[in-house]
């Protein structure tokens, strides 16, 4: 297989502009997504899908670009002391059972409700991380009980059922809630986010990969990309401010939602 060449590449060529603008995106992305424990591919995605990507081969590789830069910042935020082993066992194990689920159902609808069901989620994501870096103060949690586990992790559930049937892991609606809810430094909500994230992603990635959704070629390289990022933004993890620097994701998000609704339009009517 020629590289680029996966379905739905249209008249993208070997060393183009959109390779370059892909790796420097992976690379970018990968920074942020270190230092907060977030993937970002609710970012990544839309780029991909405006090169002009196939949506479920995209939704695949993007997911797989997320537990590769996972991986590349587990060993920073592991050797700081900021990975809680138990919260990653009681909400990540929900949340990849949903997304394996999605992921398999992904094929089963139209690309364009897809593409509409990413832009809601991104809308969704957005917002949550908006009124995040916007608040002033910490108002107190509500207290841990056991209903509020097993409500969490139904919540888990359904968020990785959408998250894997889009090729996202949504770890911006994960992080805020380790924080807020149960309390956690936002150095150790960062590190166990991340873990959740790469099993999340995992789980998510073998549901396309099954069917072959997925770019190999394209993985390896946006992989290795994003990999650096993610590894150098985990070393840097609690130098910078996550509220703010979620504020400024969270708009990136809201102002990419036009281009995908845009991408369903062009699906759903071409």
């Amino acid at each position: 297989m020629d590289f680029l060449s996966w379905p739905g590449a249209g008249d993208l060529a070997p060393g183009g502009w959109q390779l370059a603008v892909l790796a420097l995106a992976a690379l970018t992305i990968g920074v942020p997504a270190g230092i907060v424990g977030i993937s970002f591919g609710i970012i990544r995605l839309p780029i991909m899908l405006a090169m002009g990507l196939d949506p479920i081969t995209s939704f695949g590789t993007d997911l797989g670009v997320s537990v590769i830069g996972g991986l590349a910042a587990l060993g920073p935020h592991w050797r700081g002391g900021h990975v809680r082993v138990r919260l990653v066992l009681l909400i990540g194990l929900p949340t990849l059972i949903g997304a394996f689920i999605g992921a398999r159902i992904a094929g089963l609808v139209p690309a364009w409700s897809l593409l509409v069901m990413t832009s809601v989620i991104m809308i969704w994501a957005g917002v949550v991380m908006v009124r995040r870096g916007k608040a002033t103060g910490d108002r107190e949690p509500p207290r841990e009980s056991r209903l509020r586990w097993w409500y969490d992790g139904s919540v888990g559930l359904g968020l990785g059922v959408l998250g894997g049937s889009v090729g996202m892991v949504l770890g911006a609606l994960r992080l805020p809630a380790l924080i807020k809810i149960l309390r956690l430094d936002p150095r150790t909500a960062a590190g166990t986010s991340n873990a959740i994230g790469i099993i999340v992603g995992f789980f998510g990635f073998v549901g396309f990969a099954i069917d072959g959704h997925f770019d190999p070629e394209l993985l390896l390289f946006l992989g290795l990309c994003g990999a650096v990022g993610s590894f150098f933004g985990a070393l840097r993890t609690g130098r910078f401010d996550p509220r703010r620097l979620g504020l400024l994701i969270g708009v990136l998000v809201l102002a990419i939602v036009p281009l995908i609704l845009y991408n369903a339009y062009r699906t759903a009517t071409g």
